[in-house]
């Protein structure tokens, strides 16, 4: 077997284990990423504040942007919204009369984003909604909780590290196919069994000149 056989054997079960590495880590980050971005929303909704309207509660909020959310057959048009915390009073800004398309869902019940509001310090915030004096005869649950498009930020950071470890997934792939092109070249390149180089002859002898004869 020849040097460059032997080194192109080599060089084939290289790439076939760097393949085989690279495929598996990009199985393993498309899953963690699927799996990040479900507990990252499972999250996001997990301490959400409850406030019956009307009425108030008081949480802890970090600095950020944060929405109300009512039912998804309801608003908070008829509604005051105060938002008090240690910087004072929070701008509340409605969405207006249809409020926005994102929505969660919360003990089986739908519910969309109203409006917005951004503490700009984290601290204890307290969340007043009064019926500006109207007979409301319909209380009903509003939630405090992240603001809109949370979801569509951590579908797309999710959809990022499915793509990166895709890529990953297929260098790898493509490495296992070169390994296994190195090794099929390199096996045909190999001699038979009991193929043995030829051994060199030896030199053929001149062959017998006649004499002259002697004359008559």
């Amino acid at each position: 077997m020849g040097a460059a056989t032997v080194g192109t054997q080599a060089a084939g079960r290289r790439a076939r284990r760097i393949g085989a590495a690279l495929i598996a880590l990009g199985m393993i980050g498309a899953v963690g990423s699927i799996v990040a971005g479900v507990l990252a929303a499972s999250s996001a909704t997990a301490n959400l504040a409850r406030v019956e309207a009307p009425g108030s509660v008081t949480t802890q909020l970090q600095a950020g942007r944060y929405s109300l959310w009512a039912p998804s057959d309801r608003n908070l048009t008829f509604y005051d919204v105060i938002i008090e915390g240690p910087a004072g009073t929070v701008e509340y800004r409605p969405y207006g009369f249809f409020g926005s398309s994102d929505a969660i869902v919360d003990g089986g019940a739908t519910y969309r984003s109203d409006g917005f509001f951004e503490p700009p310090v984290a601290g204890s915030y307290t969340v007043t909604l009064t019926d500006d004096g109207q007979d409301l005869s319909e209380p009903m649950t509003v939630l405090v909780g992240p603001g809109d498009g949370y979801g569509v930020t951590i579908f797309l950071w999710s959809a990022l590290g499915v793509l990166v470890s895709g890529i990953v997934g297929v260098v790898g792939l493509i490495l296992v196919i070169v390994g296994v092109v190195r090794r099929n070249r390199a096996r045909r390149q190999q001699p038979p069994p009991g193929w043995s180089p030829q051994q060199p002859g030896y030199p053929q002898q001149p062959g017998y000149v006649q004499q002259p004869g002697y004359p008559q």
